[in-house]
């Protein structure tokens, strides 16, 4: 290979600033209106102060910075002299606080009107969508010698500056002073650019002992020979930050200290212990993917939100190792893929018996009231659950629990759900189930088969990971809501699904093209467990009313109205049927002005001026 100096990677991003809060105590708009607590009352503060000062320094040593006079290098600590900063009020409440948390006035029975807005608690108080800015400026407003101060309560303070990474700190006002001359002093570190390119590692093993959808360190054996995929939101990514293969390797010339190519990456494949490290890519959540060996049949177990592919965010300098969990109180891979192979059991295997039962997916309600009990180990018999239909023909996994939990049996059953397994022995066995697409969540059981005999399982059950929704759009000819027969349905209209500030989401099912007979269907919904938009827009036609029903609904219910955006509030496991009526607009009419702002997109291999 050629010689190729490799040259340093400036790695841009835009990164959005978390929803932030009002101080607390404190109503929007409400800037200081709170009375100061007491140095006594501030538990450990001597001297505190309101008034700050910014430092902002080198976060780290880079022998690659370039400074603004033109020298390369730049060492932890060194001040950074010219930069913009802003403070946003942060009004995500008081986890401490649990003033106004009551729903109910001091007799136990009347509705407190204001609550949940007069909690401060952040998991129960409604959180604004935006946070206030307080100020912003440069270094001349703000630095070591010139101060401002400011009002009580919680902000966050942004800085950015040319050649570094934007970063911040929290902070509370009154804080301790420290040198006890009245003022504060921020002190914000940034990251110099070039920055450290991150790595990941997965970990593909083979989930038979026993099958569950996790990997069982020190029983479980990696598998080799498997090739990984890493997409981002526009598609598959195939370079490195380098604009090489991913998976190239490098090596430094010992006489210039140029990085040069060793090996040119071919594919990034798992090794003998079934770990594929992936090096030289950049911070961003990827969405990973593994794919067997070509010729070779596995069924994959293991999902981190019900789908094949694993979501994996990286930081700059990232390991690609977990960062809360340890194996044998090691780092180990934060992205795991498990697989199990069609399996009949071993020759010695032999028996009379059977275990015979149905897969169904089920709807389970939280908190849970009337319905079936749940039949499963993932809502630990809930009742509250109702069937809704089987999963075609699930996977199964039999592991023989005399046997050292080992699979002796991997299969599928039929169309409707139903199984069976014969020739089974006495014994005691730990049964996996389990659909291909991953939507549902794994689930299992013990099992025991005695004298021989058939042990019937009856209706087992898996919980979805999403919130499925589907419907029609169809001609409203007479405007009712309803698609009435002979009302046709409309091609090739969109329907999406938005974030609460009708943002588009990029999890899972976000949008659906109406197919000829105008069904539409998403039926990877997230479950955000917060209020989300169903919107279905045409600049032809406009709405003449919906039809809606949900699982648990005994009847449908029928809007009329011009509706566009639908406040919908996907649960995990819930589906729900949404119709919508259209009616082409007269020649005399339009809809008015209506639109989308998107942010484009910077791929990671690519500099951002392409």
């Amino acid at each position: 290979m050629p010689v190729r100096k490799l040259k340093p990677v400036i790695l841009i991003r835009l990164i959005v600033l978390m929803t932030l809060l009002l101080p607390v105590g404190l109503a929007s708009g409400e800037q200081g209106s709170r009375t100061a607590q007491s140095p006594e009352e501030r538990t450990g503060i001597e001297a505190a102060t309101n008034t700050i000062a910014l430092s902002v320094i080198s976060a780290r040593d880079e022998p690659l910075h370039d400074n603004p006079d033109g020298s390369q290098g730049i060492t932890q600590g060194t001040p950074i002299t010219e930069y913009q900063f802003m403070i946003n009020i942060d009004n995500t409440g008081d986890p401490l606080d649990e003033t106004g948390c009551n729903p109910y006035l001091e007799d136990g029975v009347t509705r407190n009107p204001d609550y949940p807005d007069n909690c401060n608690l952040p998991g129960i108080r409604t959180v604004p969508a935006w946070a206030p800015i307080y100020i912003q400026g440069d270094e001349t407003l703000l630095n070591s010698t010139a101060t401002l101060t400011l009002p009580d309560g919680k902000y966050l303070i942004s800085v950015t500056a040319d050649g570094f990474k934007l970063d911040g700190v929290h902070f509370s006002v009154p804080t301790d002073d420290g040198e006890g001359d009245g003022v504060a002093t921020l002190e914000v570190g940034m990251h110099p650019f070039p920055l450290p390119p991150a790595s990941m590692v997965i970990q593909v093993f083979e989930d038979s002992q026993m099958t569950n959808g996790q990997f069982d360190a020190g029983s479980e054996n990696g598998l080799a020979g498997f090739r990984a995929s890493i997409n981002d939101i526009a598609g598959e990514i195939t370079t490195d930050l380098y604009g090489n293969p991913l998976c190239t390797t490098y090596i430094t010339d010992p006489d210039t200290g140029e990085m040069i190519v060793d090996v040119l990456g071919t594919g990034c494949y798992s090794d003998a212990d079934g770990l594929i490290t992936i090096p030289n890519i950049g911070p961003i959540r990827y969405d990973v993917l593994i794919f067997p060996p070509a010729g070779e049949t596995w069924i994959q177990t293991t999902t981190l939100e019900g789908s094949h592919g694993w979501d994996t965010w990286l930081q700059e300098g990232g390991t690609g190792l977990d960062n809360e969990f340890l194996i044998a109180a090691e780092p180990a891979p934060w992205t795991l893929f498990g697989f199990v192979r069609p399996t009949q059991p071993p020759p010695d295997w032999t028996g009379t018996g059977s275990i015979t039962g149905v897969i169904m997916g089920a709807a389970t309600y939280i908190p849970s009231e009337g319905g079936l009990p749940y039949q499963g180990g993932t809502w630990a018999g809930y009742n509250g659950s109702k069937l809704h239909r089987p999963i075609a023909n699930p996977w199964l996994s039999l592991n023989d629990l005399q046997r050292g939990d080992v699979s002796v049996w991997v299969g599928q059953g039929n169309a409707d759900g139903s199984f069976e397994i014969t020739g089974v022995p006495d014994g005691n066995y730990f049964l996996c189930y389990w659909d291909e697409n991953q939507h549902y969540i794994l689930d299992f059981v013990q099992v025991t088969v005695s004298n021989g005999e058939a042990t019937d399982i009856d209706v087992r059950m898996l919980t979805g990971w999403f919130t499925e929704m589907y419907g029609t759009v169809f001609h409203d000819f007479n405007s009712n809501g309803k698609q009435d027969p002979g009302e046709p349905g409309v091609p090739n209209y969109t329907v999406v699904l938005k974030d609460r500030d009708n943002t588009e989401i990029d999890r899972m099912s976000i949008l659906s093209t109406t197919d000829t007979s105008g069904a539409y269907e998403l039926e990877k919904g997230y479950p955000m467990g917060s209020w989300m938009i169903l919107e279905a827009y045409s600049d032809l036609y406009h709405t003449t009313g919906i039809t809606y029903q949900t699982l648990n609904m005994t009847s449908e219910v029928t809007l009329l109205g011009p509706i566009v955006d639908i406040g919908v509030l996907p649960v995990l496991g819930q589906p729900v049927r949404v119709d919508l009526g259209v009616h082409p607009y007269d020649l005399s009419e339009n809809g008015g002005n209506a639109g989308t702002v998107i942010y484009d997109t910077v791929r990671a291999e690519d500099e951002a001026r392409y």
